[in-house]
């Protein structure tokens, strides 16, 4: 079971790796993918509809999401708050 945890855990990564592009003040060349770490929590965050900051404080935030079939930023402003545990990937 355990090992079914990871591997949901490794393709649900992939996917938003693939799909989503952090704009962090520079543009990607074409071809290149962006990356970063989605860190380990201490504490579960309550899921409950409410983004408490000291919850996701542990978090990493990706932002400026590109469309990509145009190649454009979606046209509502998104953020996705990314972290896992030993059982979850949030």
């Amino acid at each position: 079971m355990r090992s079914w945890t990871r591997l949901r855990m490794l393709l649900a990564m992939s996917i938003l790796g693939a799909c989503a592009v952090a704009v962090a003040g520079s543009r990607l060349k074409p071809g290149e993918e962006a990356t970063f770490a989605i860190p380990r929590m201490t504490s579960p965050p309550k899921i409950d509809g409410v983004i408490d900051p000291a919850e996701w404080r542990e978090a990493c935030a990706a932002s400026g999401l590109v469309d990509q079939g145009s190649g454009l930023l979606l046209p509502r402003p998104t953020t996705y708050l990314l972290a896992w545990d030993p059982g979850h990937l949030y």
